[in-house]
């Protein structure tokens, strides 16, 4: 569970860095996901769970953000 929840923040943190684009993201995201599912005992389900959503908030908040960018810049343009 440890080195699934290090390899998730490394790969947002390359998202954010801007070395991924979304659809990188989320498919290095589930590569890390089915690599651990194996190896889970039924006690580790509930903590996945979390670490799953919390990746999942950060990466939209992300994605959201860099949309917000995208605007900002297509606005500026038309002016």
């Amino acid at each position: 569970m440890e080195v699934y929840k290090r390899e998730t923040e490394e790969i947002i943190r390359r998202c954010k860095n801007g070395k991924l684009s979304f659809p990188d993201c989320m498919a290095a995201l589930d590569a890390a996901l089915a690599g651990t599912i194996p190896d889970l005992t039924a006690a580790e389900i509930d903590d996945l769970r979390a670490v799953m959503m919390s990746n999942n908030e950060t990466v939209m908040s992300e994605m959201e953000r860099r949309g917000q960018r995208r605007r900002g810049k297509a606005a500026v343009s038309v002016i």
